[in-house]
């Protein structure tokens, strides 16, 4: 009887571990992730300069910037425009 124990032990041990290995590349792949988003924030933020505005315009180039890049990775990540502002701001 021992030995079915230790051998049931084992075997949820190596799920486990599966499980642990699973969620070392899931945040590998969130960190690489966070680096993008902020490497596009810096760019957009870089070009918010070159945004024509108009005299009716009610925001500023960098208010602008931000909305297109807010709106553009909700629409890329299928999530919704506050979450991507979120993720903008952590990242």
């Amino acid at each position: 009887m021992a030995t079915l124990v230790s051998t049931t032990q084992q075997q949820l041990g190596l799920l486990f571990d599966a499980v642990a290995a699973a969620d070392k590349a899931i945040a590998r792949c969130f960190a690489v992730r966070a680096e993008a988003v902020d490497r596009a924030r810096r760019f957009s933020a870089a070009q918010a300069g070159s945004i024509p505005l108009s005299l009716q315009s009610r925001w500023s180039r960098e208010e602008i910037a931000q909305r297109e890049l807010s709106s553009e990775l909700a629409a890329t990540l299928r999530i919704p425009e506050r979450t991507a502002e979120t993720l903008l701001a952590e990242s």
